[in-house]
């Protein structure tokens, strides 16, 4: 009798590591597959922004998302006015790549530092983010029939000699200048260097929706006493 329980207990043994195996089988075959979630970052074009401009979000990723974004969670603080997605690729020694980018343009509906939140892209979610919106600044000496003006801040206003001047031009318009040019600005006895692209967003101006064009450069003022730098033209 002992001898047929000898025999029968390996055997036992033996089914029920054969189960074991394949009840961790079943498990594994349950489990999610996207084991690697997509990284997406996201970043806006300007920070801080004024309540009455619009400006953009981005999301980036350099992997495919385990689907299409929603972007609800969007809606609570900001209006979107539009929204467009592009994707690229590149081979760099011997390695491909690619980047994924979601743009939303939106204005934001109240000031302060405001949370831009995750959004879920299927199983996969972007990163949270936050932006200082300031309150909105009404513009004096402009008439609600006027298509275009000009803007130009400098600051400091009173610099150091050769110490950085930061120069920002702001070009406001209701019609279509996409064939205009804008000249340089130009000014004796300093160094003038344009600092980065320009920025296009949106911005109420009394009431009126303007398209802004904002370019900004460094100026190096080589020479003590006032200058003047000369005015800008559009042709």
């Amino acid at each position: 009798m002992n001898t047929i329980k000898q025999l029968l207990k390996p055997e036992v043994e033996m089914r029920f590591f054969t189960s074991l195996v394949f009840f961790l089988l079943f498990l594994s075959i349950l489990a999610p597959q996207n084991t690697f979630a997509a990284d997406i970052t996201v970043s806006v074009d300007r920070n801080p922004v004024s309540l009455d401009e619009s400006f953009q979000i981005i999301f980036t990723t350099t992997e495919s998302p385990d689907d299409d974004p929603d972007f609800t969670p969007l809606e609570q603080d900001f209006t979107i006015l539009s929204q467009n997605s592009s994707s690229s690729s590149s081979w760099i020694n011997g390695k491909s790549s690619k980047t994924i980018e979601w743009t939303l343009n939106v204005m934001a509906k109240q000031a302060g530092s405001l949370v831009i939140p995750s959004v879920n892209f299927g199983n996969d979610a972007s990163q949270s983010s936050t932006i200082l919106v300031t309150e909105g600044t009404q513009k004096k000496a402009v008439n609600s029939d006027e298509d275009l003006f000009l803007e130009v801040e400098a600051t400091p206003r009173n610099p150091y000699l050769q110490s950085q001047v930061f120069y920002t031009m702001r070009l406001y318009t209701k019609v279509d200048i996409s064939q205009a040019r804008l000249n340089e600005p130009e000014l004796a006895d300093a160094v003038i260097e344009r600092l980065g692209e320009d920025s296009s967003y949106n911005k109420q101006v009394n009431g009126e929706n303007y398209s802004v064009t904002e370019r900004r450069y460094a100026i190096f003022p080589q020479k003590s006493g006032q200058l003047t730098i000369k005015p800008l033209v559009l042709t």
